[in-house]
This record gives C-alpha cells, structure tokens and sequence, in this order.
C-alpha cells in the first residue's frame, strides 16, 4: 500500500503496487475551496490515473460524505458494473467488508462482519 500526493499514486499504479489509498487534503477535497475547485482538482488528473489502471482490471473508488446523511461512492474501472446504481443500505464500514471480499483475507476489525458488502458493484 502507498499513500501521499498524486505522482506518488500514480507511479504506484504504474510499477504494479495492488492497493493504493489516497485521501485528499481539504483543499483538493473541497473542505476549504468547494466543490468546483474539488471538481478541477480530480478532473485534472483522475484521467491519467484510469489509464494507467487500465491495463490490469482495478478499482477506483471515489467518496464524497460532507452531506452529513447520505454518502455517494462512485466504482470506476473496468472491475465495476457499468450503470449500476444500489438501493442496499451501505456505510462506512462496507468499504472494509469489500476489501475483506476481494482480498479474502478475513475481518479487518470491528464492525465489517456484519456491514453489507459493495461487491455487487464489482463486474
């Protein structure tokens, strides 16, 4: 797993590195700038990187959770289900149960055994 800026994801998709997690600071995100520099942002570079997650299939997965109720996750790749949109009832806890589907690997820790698992998402 890597995590940091950008070049720093997209050098890792490119040498092969399987699990990335990149959580944006508050101004890329939006927290301090909104939505439309958020928006200019990630178009900036979410391109490239689905490029180079293309020759393998992977996963993108975008959440946006400052609506306070509601969450929207996005799936992007050629690992997900095209159009597919959920009415399962997921939360913070389903990202962990969809690592712990993909990778076989067992719980995480507490709270994901019984959240619901977003593998439908998955082609």
């Amino acid at each position: 797993m890597i995590s940091g800026d950008v070049p720093n994801v997209l050098s890792a998709v490119n040498s092969g590195i399987n699990f990335v997690w990149f959580t944006p600071d508050d101004s890329q995100n939006g927290h301090d700038t909104g939505v439309s520099y958020a928006d200019s942002w990630f178009s900036g570079w979410s391109g490239s990187l689905l490029s180079a997650m293309s020759a393998r299939r992977s996963l993108l997965i975008v959440t946006c959770d400052e609506d306070g109720e509601l969450v929207y996750t996005c799936f992007a790749s050629n690992a997900s289900k095209k159009g597919l949109v959920s009415n399962n009832p997921y939360n913070h806890y389903s990202f962990a149960k969809l690592i712990e589907s993909v990778w076989t690997g067992g719980t995480l820790g507490r709270n994901d055994a019984s959240a619901a698992d977003p593998s439908e998402g998955l082609a």
